[in-house]
């Protein structure tokens, strides 16, 4: 840790720092929310999303979790700490500052609680391997960028969110020789689609070999627990038995039921250079103009090793909105994400 690390701090006098409980999930919600529409341009987070979060298995929200309150007990600030995933080498932060209470070393102390939190995550890692929380704020957001470099944390990756309108008929996919169409409903095996994504997404910076078995209890918990899932929206490319890429989908963003989003588009190496990743993408947006939807979006790492972007750029899409992730190292080692 460095010196600001170290520096003590404290809350302005009056105000109070507690666990986010259940109860509170709407709060937290709204303080999120509140943070990035003015960004996003919607409302993203709903409370079914926090309330998901809350009961995955392995988070416990009374340990990784705090909401501020100022003397006359209204939320001023809330935090979340996710380093569930084994192994936890990339403790992620989340969290936010309402806007009236900005300017008061909120900010400051929350970040400070959640270094502290995260590095919980080391007696979890083997040793000798690299420790780093990481945080992601929108570029333009001048209170949030001072705050991670004043804590001394780096700007270390950029991603878009990007956004194509469905004003008109999409062109239709086309699909390379011996490639057919299916969905999670007509093939609803979740340990094979994990196994496909993680394979497609091995060559992804930041990729991390995660605990096969822990996370598709998760993958099982958020599907059990979304009300609205549509497994017809997980588009699956298959080449005989053999998943050759796909394009896991949500109909709606948030509180905009005009904006679909393509969660995660990948395609498996041995498929790649053919216009499979075209053909899902094309694909997605045919189905959702159907749907009549106006707006379809997906994130992608604006640096991608892969060559996502010239992908998204070539269907269409636009930039609408850049974001920064930010680095602290916890702890020095071997770096076992994928760099390069």
């Amino acid at each position: 840790m460095n010196e600001i690390n170290n520096e003590i701090t404290s809350l302005p006098e009056g105000y109070c720092i507690r666990p986010v409980e259940m109860e509170d999930i709407g709060t937290f919600l709204e303080i999120l929310n509140d943070y990035w529409e003015p960004f996003l341009g919607v409302r993203k987070f709903t409370e079914e999303d926090i309330r998901r979060i809350f009961t995955s298995p392995g988070f416990d929200n009374r340990a990784s979790t705090r909401l501020v309150l100022s003397p006359e007990g209204r939320p001023a600030g809330g935090i979340l700490v996710w380093d569930v995933p084994s192994p936890p080498v990339h403790p992620l932060i989340y969290g936010a500052v309402r806007k009236e209470f900005e300017g008061r070393g909120i900010g400051t102390y929350m970040l400070h609680w959640a270094e502290t939190r995260s590095r919980q995550a080391i007696s979890r890692v083997e040793e000798g391997v690299r420790v780093i929380v990481r945080a992601t704020s929108s570029i333009g957001h001048e209170p949030t960028v001072n705050l991670f470099k004043k804590r001394g944390m780096q700007p270390i990756r950029y991603s878009w969110m990007m956004i194509m309108d469905l004003d008109k008929e999409p062109h239709k996919p086309q699909w390379p020789d011996g490639i057919t169409i299916s969905s999670f409903r007509d093939h609803p095996d979740l340990k094979s689609i994990y196994r496909a994504v993680n394979d497609s997404f091995q060559d992804h910076w930041g990729y991390v070999e995660r605990d096969e078995q822990e996370s598709i209890k998760r993958w099982e918990h958020r599907l059990e627990s979304d009300k609205d899932f549509d497994p017809t929206l997980w588009y699956l490319a298959m080449d005989g038995d053999d998943i050759a890429g796909l394009a896991l989908c949500e109909p709606q963003v948030g509180d905009n039921p005009d904006l679909a989003i393509v969660e995660t588009l990948g395609v498996r190496r041995s498929w790649r250079r053919r216009g499979l990743g075209l053909a899902l993408l094309r694909h997605a947006f045919v189905e959702f103009y159907a749907h009549s939807k106006k707006q379809v979006g997906l994130g992608v790492d604006a640096q991608s090793l892969t060559g996502a972007t010239r992908l998204y750029e070539k269907a269409g899409m636009r930039v609408h909105q850049q974001l920064v992730t930010y680095d602290l190292e916890l702890r020095p080692g071997e770096e076992i994400s994928k760099q390069d």
